[in-house]
């Protein structure tokens, strides 16, 4: 009977093994080889997931990301040969400073305050330092700090993929400019190219600022009671504004923004997309200059604005946004022939 029982086992095997081994077989494969260089199936795969998350794609349109997300993986490989051909290296450092600066970015938009921001940065930053001194690569669950965990979500979402490929690609792209500046680098655009830019796109690209003041009332604890309560106390200022009582002496007795409380609640000059999004919806509605707003909710609390005025955001304050703008698109123009010759002078396999 035992010995049935062996020959039926290795008849099963024999019969499955087959489909076992096919499904190795088309696990992973190499697609393509640049040069010596093979690039495989599931890492095209991985990125492609992160582009179609959420979205309902047609076969084109999938097909067409495939390749694009292909031809992206090429180019870092040749930018990679030639790069260790130079000899160059992407100190730690600049990645480091590059990332501190998108988490400042990321954490002045999210609650408006600098102190505060500058306080998330560093422990958002030195967690993900240790962690990726001491893993090599980052897993959501080993995450501690919240406010970082909020930064890699946003960061996932904004660029359709890992953190961990993010990384990869600041790397990647500092390379690529290091490599076009040793290579013969695009000339700097003057003062003179950056205005006349403004002057032809500003109505268009350039975004608004609002000059706005305001007062903030923080809810005393949770619930319906206390949002209540705060609400109701800036409709009582709203009235005795609206009834001649100066907006900013009031801002001065009751605002609850610090920062902003001695100013008479003067915001100052200020990029919408820079404030709270429920607190800018309302503020972009206002038009009126001396207009009193009504309560306006947001992720800090209740506030009663004053509208002072609107304009585009003024030369001084975009002319480096705008010098890296033209720069960057003459270092990709310069990059987009530098990688066609290189592709043609390669060794390029499909399969």
């Amino acid at each position: 009977m035992k010995k049935f029982i062996k020959i039926l086992k290795c008849f099963i095997c024999l019969i499955f093994l087959p489909n076992i081994l096919s499904a190795w077989e088309h696990y992973d494969r190499v697609i393509a080889v640049v040069n010596t260089k093979p690039i495989m199936e599931s890492e095209v795969e991985e990125r492609l997931d992160y582009v179609r998350k959420g979205k309902r794609l047609t076969a084109a349109q999938i097909s067409a990301e495939r390749k694009k997300i292909l031809d992206q993986f090429i180019e870092d490989i040749l930018v990679a040969e030639k790069s260790d051909e130079l000899l160059l290296v992407i100190n730690n450092k600049r990645i480091n400073d590059y990332l501190i600066q998108i988490m400042m970015e990321f954490f002045i938009r999210d609650d408006g305050n600098q102190n505060s921001a500058d306080a998330k940065t560093k422990a958002a930053f030195n967690e993900l330092n240790s962690l990726n001194t001491k893993l090599g690569f980052i897993t959501f669950g080993d995450i501690k700090n919240p406010n970082l965990k909020r930064f890699i979500e946003h960061i996932e979402k904004s660029v359709n993929t890992s953190f961990q490929i993010f990384l990869n690609d600041i790397k990647n792209r500092m390379i690529k400019e290091q490599l076009m500046h040793v290579t013969g680098g695009a000339s700097p655009p003057t003062e003179k190219e950056a205005r006349d830019w403004y002057n032809a796109n500003s109505r268009t690209q350039i975004p608004d600022e609002v000059h706005v003041k305001h007062i903030l009332i923080v809810p005393k604890g949770g619930g319906f009671r206390a949002e209540r309560d705060a609400s109701s106390t800036l409709e009582d200022l709203r009235k005795r504004i609206l009834a001649g009582e100066s907006f900013e002496r009031l801002a001065g007795q009751y605002s609850e923004d610090p920062a902003n409380r001695a100013k008479g609640g003067d915001l100052g000059w200020t990029m919408l997309g820079a404030f709270d999004p429920y607190f800018a919806g309302a503020v972009n509605q206002m038009r009126r200059h001396g207009e009193i707003s009504q309560p306006i909710k947001s992720s800090f609390g209740y506030h009663l604005v004053k509208f002072m005025g609107r304009r585009k955001m003024p030369f001084e304050k975009v002319e480096h946004h705008i010098m890296s703008r033209l720069y960057n698109e003459r270092m990709t123009e310069q990059f987009n022939k530098w990688i066609a010759q290189r592709r043609n002078e390669s060794e390029i396999i499909f399969y």
